[in-house]
């Protein structure tokens, strides 16, 4: 067995009280070149800690990341840092922290120096993360929300928009916001969408390419947001899916007992509304079969049924207005509402929207059985005209009471959901 070569490394001489200096120089083997190059430690630092692409993902509470100034971007205040999108940190330049006068947080990540100040190149500037805008676990691709953008128009979305807040103003206008086109984005992408700010109409949210967006057993190219109503949508390779609702999608056309008529919400008064104003409401209100009358049938003004006079007959459904661009409302005004029975002959149009008229149920008032051995005055005009045969007679009592039969009740404002 060949005996190896060897050499001792002679230990160096400690050199009391001195510390090693960031500009300090190290040995680095570049294996690419195959040589040995010397280096600086906080160069050396920055090459583990950042690449060669600016900036790392950092660990979301209580990471670091730190951020050396390009060249290209000397001169300039903005570094942008998709990765820290959503979140909150604290600013070193240099080792020194900055003052939180003197840069803002951008929600898309990263930061903008303020108070005059401007980035140089080679500079290091440290974000200490502390915690998540909004409390999200995550960024890019599948995380929840990651920026915002501002709706003011009609506007196709980009597959960069996903997973941001799609927040709609569109004031008194009605818009159309189309969604990206699933095939563009990574599947778990999601994307949230709210009309909570300066909104007074409702907005179409459409999809592309013929992709649908399923929600409540049905699949559909096309959604309603009302006013401050929020949709999320999940793409999940086929479609998108509504995960998560507020607002007005499920109970369209139900009465509702309420205090005021609050948010897409219409007073159920018999008043004319224009459909564009309540895209949703309508396309419910054609699912109603024999509930949706012609506009002159539910202004039929009275009918007659078992000899009694019966007002408005087609006031509970809904109606087509004018057949083109509006309907007509239910009109619940001073009525309570009470579930249908089969084959009901007192009620005029016996299906959910037909009125029925108070009633009373038939009785008699009868003055008593008198037998044979009882007198009874028998109605004559003289005093005393005591008859002998027992008999039945109804009598009439004196009128009491209103102009209508009603129980104990509270007044509420009857609301229909649009």
């Amino acid at each position: 067995m060949a005996d190896l070569i060897t050499v001792r490394i002679p230990e160096l001489p400690e050199q009391p009280g001195e510390t090693l200096s960031l500009e300090d120089k190290v040995p680095v083997f570049i294996a690419a070149e195959n040589k040995t190059k010397h280096c600086s430690i906080n160069s050396l630092r920055d090459l583990i800690v950042v690449g060669d692409d600016g900036s790392y993902a950092p660990v979301y509470n209580g990471g670091s990341v730190i951020y050396v100034v390009p060249s290209a971007q000397s001169g300039t205040a903005t570094a942008s840092i998709p990765t820290l999108a959503g979140m909150n940190f604290n600013l070193y330049r240099n080792g020194v922290p900055l003052l939180p006068t003197e840069y803002e947080i951008l929600s898309a990540g990263g930061f903008k120096l303020k108070a005059g100040l401007l980035m140089s190149a080679a500079e290091r500037y440290e974000l200490r993360v502390f915690e998540l805008q909004g409390g999200n676990a995550g960024s890019g691709a599948g995380g929840l929300v990651t920026g915002k953008v501002v709706v003011t128009a009609n506007k196709t979305l980009a597959a960069t928009d996903a997973n941001k807040l799609i927040q709609i103003r569109g004031a008194n206008n009605i818009l159309t916001i189309i969604l990206p086109d699933g095939d563009s984005v990574p599947e778990n992408t999601i994307i949230p969408i709210e009309s909570t700010i300066n909104n007074l109409k409702q907005h179409k949210i459409q999809t592309q390419n013929g992709q649908y967006i399923y929600f409540k057993s049905t699949s559909k190219t096309y959604m309603w947001i009302g006013v401050s109503e929020m949709l999320f949508l999940y793409w999940g390779g086929d479609g998108w899916y509504v995960f998560g609702y507020d607002g007005n999608f499920l109970n369209l056309t139900q009465p509702v007992a309420a205090y005021k008529v609050g948010f897409n919400q219409y007073k159920a008064d018999g008043s004319i509304v224009n459909r564009a104003d309540c895209p949703k409401l309508w396309e419910e209100v054609l699912t109603l079969g024999l509930s949706l009358v012609d506009d002159a049938t539910w202004l039929t003004p009275s009918v007659t049924l078992g000899g009694r006079t019966v007002e408005k007959p087609y006031r509970g459904c809904f109606s087509t207005g004018n057949g083109v661009d509006t309907l007509r409302l239910p009109d619940l005004t001073n009525v309570a509402l009470r579930g249908l029975k089969a084959s009901d002959s007192d009620r005029y149009y016996n299906n959910a929207g037909g009125f029925q008229r108070n009633e009373f149920e038939s009785h008699d008032h009868d003055s008593g059985i008198y037998n044979n051995s009882q007198d009874y005055d028998d109605g004559g005009s003289t005093p005393n005209n005591i008859g002998t045969t027992a008999t039945s007679q109804k009598i009439k009592t004196s009128k009491s009471g209103g102009t209508e039969t009603r129980m104990d009740n509270v007044g509420v404002i009857w609301v229909i959901n649009y």
